[in-house]
């Protein structure tokens, strides 16, 4: 499910011009995107599997990280959860800080 305190929303069409739906660096139709938030893609488990996707200002809006579950669930990928925005993070540093709470976000552990 999208969290839209943590995901960046975007527009459908900016959705399909993102490199992971590129094929021959053309993204996929609009239209295309609308099949897969209302109809979906049938996984080779038999899994009929959905784009996920908010209602916002009257439009349809999804996430990269919402593309990148719907693909991950396609190919029986676990997904890892959402990273937290830059924005989510400077929000809960402020707050943290107005608590007097003195917070830096750790570094992941590269591998």
């Amino acid at each position: 499910m999208i969290d839209p305190d943590n995901e960046e929303l975007i527009s459908l069409s900016r959705a399909a011009n993102l490199p992971c739906l590129q094929v021959n660096g053309k993204g996929v139709a609009q239209s295309t995107l609308w099949r897969y938030v209302t109809v979906g893609l049938c996984s080779p488990a038999g899994e009929r599997i959905k784009l996920e996707s908010i209602w916002t200002g009257g439009r349809r809006a999804t996430s990269e990280a919402a593309v990148h579950r719907f693909l991950n669930r396609l190919n029986g990928v676990e997904s890892q959860p959402p990273k937290p925005s830059a924005r989510r993070m400077e929000e809960v540093r402020r707050t943290l800080e107005q608590h007097g709470v003195k917070w830096t976000p750790r570094e992941s552990p590269k591998k």
